[in-house]
């Protein structure tokens, strides 16, 4: 598994609740292989541009998407919370 910077984990860390832990290791560097990808954000563009392409456990990435219980409305809300409160300290946000 990858050595994630730290940073980037305590940001990523709110959205461990949504994902069992096993899989939220592999959801951390989908997220992380997206942020960074330049290409298509496929799964496989996302572990190609972690260097991660010629992994034995390619399809346990694939199953996060696919298999795994997670609910996208909550991963969102978690999202939208993480950037009001990094880029919007304490001013009012107005959505019309």
């Amino acid at each position: 598994m990858l050595t994630l910077p730290e940073e980037f984990s305590k940001q990523i860390s709110a959205f461990a609740p949504l994902f069992r832990k096993k899989v939220f290791e592999h959801a951390k560097v989908l997220m992380l292989g997206c942020l960074l990808s330049v290409a298509k954000r496929t799964v496989c563009g996302c572990l190609k541009t972690l260097g991660l392409d010629s992994q034995t456990c390619f399809h346990k990435y694939h199953r996060v998407l696919s298999l795994a219980k997670w609910s996208a409305y909550q991963a969102s809300h978690r999202l939208l919370k993480l950037l009001i409160n990094t880029f919007c300290q304490g001013e009012n946000v107005l959505f019309p």
